[in-house]
């Protein structure tokens, strides 16, 4: 049995530690400076992004199992390169997202989308902006593309 409590609180530690955000971790770890500023979203402009490529499947399941809207939704905070670049990914949401496969899937696929995103250089970096991305269940409303940009 104490072999057991070990075991499960050393994987419990591994996955704090990780590196893939869907695990908890940070994707694209980048130090910040200490000139870089506080996020204002409406201060840096967004020249190019995608929405999440959440497989059909999982949305019908994420769908089917939450009845209010803010459970169809992921919570992000990353910082944004001098260069456009976003760095530092991490998902601040609920832990229940990362504690759950079919959760880490959507973890993955939305931090992924905010690394491929870009936004127009500045001088210095931007740090903590924040992020709630929402499911579209396929066909049903609005696209992904219209919930990414009513999520701003």
């Amino acid at each position: 049995m104490r072999k057991l409590i070990i075991a499960a609180s050393s994987l419990s530690l591994m996955a704090c530690a990780s590196d893939r955000v869907d695990y908890g971790g940070t994707l694209h770890p980048v130090p910040m400076t200490n000139t870089a500023k506080a996020c204002d979203s409406s201060a840096r402009e967004r020249v190019a992004y995608r929405a999440p490529d959440y497989p059909d499947a999982l949305l019908s399941f994420l769908w089917l199992v939450h009845d209010d809207l803010d459970s169809r939704s992921l919570l992000f905070q990353y910082d944004i390169a001098a260069d456009g670049r976003p760095v530092n990914i991490r998902y601040v949401g609920e832990e229940r997202y990362i504690n759950h496969d079919s959760y880490r899937t959507a973890v993955r696929a939305g931090a992924e989308a905010i690394a491929d995103w870009r936004y127009r250089p500045e001088q210095t970096a931007t740090h903590d902006c924040t992020i709630s991305m929402m499911f579209v269940r396929p066909g049903r409303g609005m696209s992904q593309d219209e919930a990414l940009d009513a999520s701003r």
